[in-house]
């Protein structure tokens, strides 16, 4: 177990980049689009771009460019106001209360983010984040240890989740998670996944076969195992269509699994009676099968055209067998 020391930032020595580096990191990462992607054409996940944001924030010094950013963290519901905080800044500067509002900031909205991007549906409560104020212009905090509290947590429910498939399949989902975490380490020069990187590193080289194995493979040639049915989501006839799109119909995109919640949501109520809402739909996916979907919007003329037709036929065929 890792025991962990508070943090110390000096609001005077905190700044490691040149104000050209941080307004040009910051420039390429508060974008309102959609999607954006990196120098060699790959989509930028949200939660890396997010992350990003939130830590260079802890650098500025500018008021106008720590506004702008923090407009932009607003829309994702990042940010906790100091005012509420009790931190007293009446003695200092200007420019020092736009310092300790920035690495306020920072350490708050990396909280809130990882709260909601890493937390599973069913995790313990976390760590509280503490952060202090010092009398010597030091800021004192505890967010790697309230982080690794949340994502520890986190990769035993993973590592859980993912014990039902075949070793080869478990190897995979567990490199695709090292892997993600590598990339958003590497974007802000951290190590705040390395203990989990290394245990699921070690997880992966003794990984046994589950006992009692409920994979199967679909007409797609993909391997599955869906958990147990769950009424408060939907019926048994709603679960079934679902469990048939998804081995049928979904083909490895994440938006064929959003258009199979808007599917389900706008079919026959009666017959497959669907209750989950886009969150829960998409923490059941994630904890389920290790997809984490990034956009919930639907895409409204290919959906019309094309998506809409695909499940419904399939649909046809679902039903079809039931006969």
């Amino acid at each position: 177990m890792n025991n962990y020391k508070k943090e110390q930032i000096n609001i005077d020595t905190v700044c490691k980049y040149s104000t050209d580096v941080i307004f040009n990191v910051l420039k390429k990462y508060i974008e309102y689009k959609e999607k954006i992607y990196d120098d060699d054409g790959v989509e930028v996940p949200l939660y890396h771009r997010l992350t990003v944001v939130c830590a260079f924030t802890e650098y500025l010094t500018n008021e106008k460019l720590l506004n702008h950013t923090l407009d932009f963290l607003k829309t994702h519901d990042l940010i906790n106001d100091i005012e509420n905080t009790g931190i007293d800044l009446s003695s200092y500067s200007e420019i020092d209360v736009t310092k300790i509002k920035a690495i306020y900031y920072s350490l708050t909205s990396l909280y809130k983010l990882n709260i909601k991007a890493l937390k599973f549906p069913n995790s313990k409560n976390p760590k509280q984040l503490d952060i202090k104020l010092k009398e010597n212009r030091i800021i004192e905090h505890n967010l790697q240890e309230v982080l690794n509290s949340i994502q520890m947590n986190n990769v035993y429910q993973f590592e859980e989740s993912i014990s039902k498939y075949p070793i080869n399949t478990q190897k995979n989902e567990i490199n695709k998670w090292i892997r993600s975490a590598l990339k958003v380490g590497n974007s802000k020069e951290t190590k705040m996944f390395d203990v989990e990187i290394d245990y699921l590193k070690d997880i992966s080289d003794h990984l046994i076969e589950p006992e009692t194995p409920q994979e199967y493979v679909n007409i797609n040639n993909k391997v599955n195992a869906h958990p147990k049915f769950n009424p408060n989501l939907w019926n048994r006839e709603c679960y079934e269509l679902f469990k048939y799109l998804y081995d049928n119909y979904y083909k490895d995109t994440k938006r064929q699994l959003t258009n199979i919640w808007f599917y389900l949501k706008e079919n026959d109520a009666k017959k497959y009676t669907f209750n989950a809402t886009k969150d829960i739909y998409k923490d059941f996916i994630f904890k389920n099968y290790s997809i984490e979907i990034t956009n919930q919007d639907k895409a409204v003329a290919k959906y019309e055209d094309k998506e809409y037709k695909k499940m419904h036929d399939h649909r046809i065929i679902f039903e079809d067998t039931l006969k």
